[in-house]
């Protein structure tokens, strides 16, 4: 009985140091998703309006 009960101890640890390990990588994954979503709409609608290349503009790289 005792030894089921260390085991099962074990077993929630692990548990909660996967959930530990995915929720970082899920804040992660959703910081550089919403970095690289702001840029590409940036660039694709409102970069265009704000640097005009035929009046001599020199967008910011």
């Amino acid at each position: 009985m005792v030894y089921y009960n260390v085991k099962e101890k074990k077993l929630d640890k692990r548990i909660e140091t996967y959930e530990k390990q995915i929720s970082w990588n899920l804040i992660l994954i959703f910081l550089v998703s919403s970095v690289l979503i702001y840029q590409l709409i940036f660039n694709c609608i409102f970069a265009p309006q704000i640097y005009n290349l035929a009046l001599g503009d020199i967008p910011a790289i």
